[in-house]
C-alpha cells in the first residue's frame, strides 16, 4: 500500500460513516470509534501527521477521545508528559504488488475487453 497516514486516516474515516449510515446510526464519532473498533483506533499513526493534517482532518472526525486530542496537542507542542497510545514509527517492509485482471488490451473495434487510451485495469 502506498498511501501517507492522513490518505489512511480518511478512507477508515470515510468507511465508519459509511459503516455507521448502513446501521442506521448516526455517524459520530463514539459511533464511528465503536465501528472501528480500539485496536485499529490504537493502530493509526496519528503521530506522522503533520499539526496541519491533524488539526484539519482527525479533530473533526471525533474519533478521538478528548484526552487523546489533547495528548496529540501537547506532543505538537513538545510538552506531552504521560505516556503515549499511539504507534509513532514510520510502517516499514510494504512491498508493493500490482494486480492486472487482463494480460492483453486490444485495440479498438475488437470483440475483445479493452480499456480505453490503453489503460490497464490494476490495484
Amino acid at each position: 500500500m502506498n498511501a501517507t497516514e492522513v490518505e489512511l486516516f480518511k478512507a477508515v474515516d470515510r468507511w465508519a460513516t459509511k459503516e455507521n449510515e448502513r446501521q442506521g446510526i448516526t455517524p459520530e464519532g463514539d459511533g464511528k470509534r465503536r465501528i472501528l473498533g480500539e485496536e485499529i483506533v490504537k493502530a493509526i499513526r496519528f503521530p506522522l501527521k503533520s499539526l496541519k493534517e491533524f488539526a484539519s482532518v482527525v479533530i473533526d472526525s471525533h474519533i478521538l477521545t478528548s484526552k487523546e486530542t489533547e495528548d496529540m496537542m501537547k506532543r505538537y507542542g513538545g510538552v506531552l508528559t504521560s505516556s503515549f497510545p499511539f504507534i509513532q514509527v514510520k510502517r516499514i517492509g510494504c512491498v508493493g504488488y500490482r494486480f492486472q485482471r487482463f494480460d492483453k488490451i486490444f485495440p479498438p473495434g475488437n470483440d475483445m475487453w479493452r480499456y480505453c487510451d490503453s489503460k490497464r485495469d490494476s490495484v
